[in-house]
């Protein structure tokens, strides 16, 4: 007679296991199971108790019977998930469920109170095979049996993710973590409740600081069509790039009332302008190929910084570097400028007629340039009313709207680049660099916004009599004709960075930017009197200063 017999209630009958004493391991168990019965180690689900209020066992395979308190002569019972009786399985699953509620240990990941369960703290330690709570065969890897659940240290679970390695989802986000670093312009306003002039939990300076990425909106495109389920050459609503959205009625509607803005009914009436952040951009970054090109423009400006100043920026987009790990990031490299006719003042710049425009895009084109962008210079300006900085002035953001429509494709979309120029707190010269949304170049092109008593702010547009025009919701609530708003929700950041392998087109940038002459001609002719044509005249500033000289000649 055995030291040890353990009695086992299959569907299929009962029977007895001996073993030679309590010291038998749990493998062992499994072994005499699948030899007596035909059912795999990684298909039996052991209780101690009857199926109808089960009570499974979990143990590492070289655990003793000692260990888990099995006594000669317990039954115990098995069902294997793989079983062909649903009754016994609609049991099983129906009663596992009605253990009593005990609070246990919660995992740093976890979201909820000390009675419920997920997936980071319902499982056993790592490296230990739940076979009681596994519903699948082998070789294969759920929550309950991944070395990844209850373990803070490990890496995103991958293996619960249905998507690209480029994209993100509930499953694998890194857990956010407070970053000391981050400075006061990362907090998130666009989620304030508060009039002008106030604080609130989300633009107050004290407390965490979120960092927040915007999505290159190449890469938003992709992870879009990823989802979509036709031929890669193929597009649909869902992944297809949308224009912007319209917020003017149908002019040619037949709806029997007068024609649009003096008309409208249900079915012309154009949406509000609900304000959102645009979670994406269409250029992401911009650097200077020749830093002395934009030195030279502030050293003008630096003569009377208290008038602002503009240029134009000419350069070329390209695909962000490999090595910066952006993937789908799109970067204006800017290799000259170009100062246009203005008249300067305090609080901006009024742009005037260029007759010399359509040239200088001419002789960009021919030295494969485009405008990629604008610049404009600034004092250093502030308040609490702006709850810190002011990024950009409501009538650069409007100029900059402007300057992104025409600069746009068939979708209505840019990748025109505003760099702000300005003095930090440390007194030192610091470039920013911002796009406005799709929806504000929207706004702006179909006459919603008007300009503020305050610079930093921008108005709904006050209409003309019998005029309709739609409304601006800000922060949940509609504005009233010509009520101020600040329009960070409008901005979207482009990070102004160091150019990754500078390769400067053009030799020179001695000739002056405005205030050229014979004698300028003649003194870089001097300097250069060895070099031969093509680099002697390698200075954006001089072409466009010969190509003027030519046209006035007789």
């Amino acid at each position: 007679m055995c030291a040890f017999t353990l009695r086992i209630r299959h569907p299929s009958g009962m029977k007895r296991l001996d073993f030679p004493s309590d010291l038998a391991t749990w493998g062992e168990l499994q072994k005499q199971i699948q030899k007596v019965f035909g059912t795999p180690p990684d298909t039996q689900l052991i209780s101690r108790t009857s199926l109808s209020d089960p009570q499974f066992l979990q143990a590492l395979q070289s655990a003793s019977l000692k260990s888990l308190q099995l006594k000669h002569g317990d039954m115990l019972y098995i069902v294997s998930i793989e079983s062909e009786d649903s009754q016994v399985s609609d049991v099983v699953m129906a009663n596992s469920t009605h253990s009593p509620r005990k609070s246990h240990k919660l995992t740093p990941r976890c979201r909820h109170g000390p009675y419920a369960m997920c997936f980071h703290c319902s499982a056993v330690p790592p490296g230990v095979t739940s076979k009681g709570r596994c519903n699948h065969g082998p070789g294969i890897t759920c929550s309950n049996c991944s070395k990844h659940v209850a373990d803070k240290d490990a890496t995103p679970a991958v293996w619960l993710c249905n998507h690209g390695p480029d994209a993100f989802c509930l499953n694998c986000m890194p857990e956010m973590k407070e970053d000391p670093n981050a400075v006061d312009a990362n907090v998130t306003r666009s989620l304030c409740t508060c009039t002008k002039g106030q604080k609130c939990i989300h633009c107050s300076k004290t407390g965490p600081k979120i960092k927040v990425d915007i999505t290159p909106y190449k890469q938003l495109l992709a992870e879009q069509r990823k989802v979509c389920r036709h031929d890669s050459s193929k597009s649909c609503a869902f992944c297809a790039p949308q224009p912007l959205v319209s917020y003017k009625g149908d002019e040619k509607c037949t709806g029997g009332h007068k024609r649009w803005p003096y008309g409208i009914c249900s079915r012309c009436m154009p949406p509000n302008a609900v304000l959102r952040p645009q979670p994406y951009r269409h250029c992401d970054g911009i650097s200077f190929s020749d830093q002395n090109c934009v030195e030279k423009f502030i050293q003008k400006w630096q003569i009377n910084p208290g008038m602002q100043q503009a240029c134009f920026l000419y350069g070329r987009f390209i695909d962000e570097p490999t090595a910066t790990q952006n993937v789908g990031a799109i970067r204006a490299e800017v290799q000259a400028l170009y100062i246009p006719p203005q008249n300067s003042h305090p609080t901006g710049v009024n742009f005037l007629r260029d007759p010399h425009k359509k040239k200088v895009n001419e002789i960009a084109k021919a030295c494969g340039l485009d405008c990629v962008g604008w610049a404009i210079t600034t004092l250093s300006r502030g308040g609490d009313q702006y709850a810190g900085d002011m990024l950009m002035s409501g009538d650069e953001i409007r100029q900059a709207a402007r300057f992104q429509l025409e600069h746009s494709d068939e979708f209505g979309h840019s990748k025109f680049v505003t760099v702000i120029i300005q003095y930090n707190k440390q007194g030192q010269i610091e470039p920013k660099s911002y796009q406005v949304s799709d929806q504000c170049v929207a706004m702006e092109r179909d006459s919603l916004l008007g300009s503020a008593k305050d610079p930093g702010f921008l108005a709904s547009r006050i209409a003309k009599s019998n005029e309709c025009v739609p409304s601006i919701v800000y922060k949940n609530k509609p504005l009233q004709p010509g009520e101020e708003f600040l329009p960070d929700e409008l901005l979207v950041k482009v990070i102004a960075m160091k150019p990754y392998q500078p390769t400067p087109l053009f030799k020179y940038i001695n000739f002056p930017y405005t205030d050229g002459d014979d004698r300028f001609l003649k003194s870089h002719l001097a300097v250069t009197r060895l070099e031969p044509y093509h680099v002697k005249f390698s200075d954006f500033a001089l072409l466009l200063w010969i190509s003027r000289r030519r046209l006035t000649m007789p």
